[in-house]
């Protein structure tokens, strides 16, 4: 390739900004208070959605936060009545794996169905060994790096079936 063409495509490149730029990382927000829901919502987003993701956590009750939000009363991805914020992030991206759903319909029954007898078997073991977690790590980021290891075998797990 001549000098002259090789320098018309690298300033061609350089400006339109496709070369040599750094991809911006996503910010998920949500608060400091890990609960099952929220734990599960950034474990999918990390390792479905957005592997890139970082994770911002901001004291109970902040409403300005970056990026976007999940699981805070105003965010897209948040817990209704019907439907936790962990399966709002799958039916906004059309998610069926069958073990991501199953996890779905576990962190419903342990979230939304709080008074009611338990519907599926490893609910009540799930939501102790996640409360467990919570109440033994000094901040949120470490009750997420404790909660991922057990969503990756609960997945691994539902996924292989073994």
């Amino acid at each position: 390739m001549k000098t002259p063409t090789l320098w018309f495509i690298l300033s061609v490149l350089m400006l339109t900004g496709t070369a040599f730029s750094q991809t911006k990382l996503q910010v998920y927000s949500t608060w400091e208070t890990m609960e099952m829901d929220r734990l599960a919502s950034l474990w999918l987003i990390k390792k479905f959605i957005d592997p890139g993701a970082m994770i911002r956590f901001y004291p109970q009750g902040t409403m300005d936060m970056e990026g976007i939000q999940v699981d805070t009363p105003t965010s897209h991805f948040r817990r209704t009545q019907q439907v936790t914020a962990y399966e709002s992030l799958l039916q906004a991206h059309a998610i069926t794996d069958p073990a991501l759903v199953y996890i779905g319909q576990l962190v419903r029954d342990v979230e939304i169905n709080i008074w009611g007898a338990k519907k599926l078997p490893e609910s009540q073991g799930i939501n102790l060994v996640f409360k467990g977690i919570f109440l033994s790590s000094k901040e949120p980021k470490e009750s997420m790096e404790k909660g991922f290891i057990v969503m990756d075998g609960l997945y691994k797990t539902l996924h292989t079936g073994k």
